[in-house]
């Protein structure tokens, strides 16, 4: 999807966190990257290394950012400027500051506003990836692979959800796939006592025009029942802290399999077609577990 809806906001609800960020854009055309800068400049968004953020204009093909040197690319100089383009995308951010931005693009002007919404844990994760590159290229020189540290960061960063509620029940039945109690045999408890917060930019984007099948994977917090007495804003305030702590915790993050998969479209009120029990029996979109969820990771606050 490539069309400008400037209503795109009101169109499902896992936008509604992002909201406070478009309600003075225009409804002609995509919000400009000097615009776009600005509202970076106001918020004093800054990378994990205490650089203001820069968005830098990108061509629609990006095959101008190939990683070279990766072991070495923290002791950079600027005068070795024409090294500067051959970084990689999460060099660029940590080193310089700069977020690579394609104009006209759903992809990364969700991840703006990702940005916006959660400033320190972006800046967090992008901190873990660059860290995580240059610690395997210095252990494995001669491997080309991202390792299981990035492609977590990465799953996250695309699809992630924070997910929390002061009932551990309604948490458990996520990391054990139980999608019809949670969702129909529970679904009024699940409305008042579970909530959630989309940080997946990629997964924002699919929800531009959703599908059975659109699955996040979900980081889970416990919280106390007076935490659930807060405001909502107060809440996601909250809640966006402690990603970014977790973020930071260089014990977690280690392995995919501590994400929980998590079909948003079976969350009440996410989808036309969720208001009967026929709906969750699908198995080809509530899938059974199929491993252990050990690894899965609870964190309490």
């Amino acid at each position: 999807m490539d069309i400008w809806n400037h209503q795109f906001i009101e169109s499902h609800p896992i936008f509604e966190p992002l909201a406070g960020y478009v309600t003075h854009w225009g409804s002609e055309d995509w919000p400009r990257l000097p615009y776009l800068q600005q509202l970076f400049t106001a918020a004093g968004i800054k990378n994990a290394a205490g650089l203001p953020l820069r968005l830098i204009s990108q061509g629609l093909d990006g095959t101008n950012h190939i990683l070279h040197n990766i072991a070495h690319a923290h002791d950079h100089d600027h005068d070795h400027a024409h090294d500067h383009d051959r970084l990689s995308y999460e060099q660029r951010l940590y080193v310089y500051g700069e977020l690579l931005f394609r104009a006209n693009n759903w992809h990364d002007l969700l991840n703006v506003l990702t940005w916006l919404r959660f400033p320190h844990a972006k800046a967090a994760l992008n901190a873990r990836h660059y860290w995580a590159m240059i610690c395997y290229a210095e252990q494995s020189p001669a491997r080309s692979q991202r390792g299981r540290v990035r492609d977590t960061l990465t799953l996250f960063d695309e699809s992630g959800v924070v997910v929390w509620s002061a009932d551990a029940s309604l948490l458990d039945q996520i990391r054990y796939f139980q999608w019809t109690e949670l969702f129909w045999m529970r679904r009024q408890q699940t409305m008042n006592e579970l909530q959630l917060m989309v940080f997946g930019h990629a997964l924002y984007e699919k929800a531009l025009a959703p599908y059975v099948g659109m699955t996040g994977h979900s980081r889970l917090i416990q919280v106390s029942p007076a935490f659930m007495c807060l405001p909502l804003a107060r809440q996601r305030a909250q809640i966006a802290v402690v990603l970014a702590a977790q973020l930071r915790n260089q014990q977690l993050w280690r392995h995919p399999y501590e994400l929980a998969p998590l079909p948003v479209l079976g969350l009440p009120g996410w989808w036309e077609g969720n208001n009967s029990l026929h709906f969750y029996q699908d198995t080809r979109y509530f899938r059974p577990g199929r491993r252990s969820v050990a690894t899965n990771h609870l964190a309490t606050i």
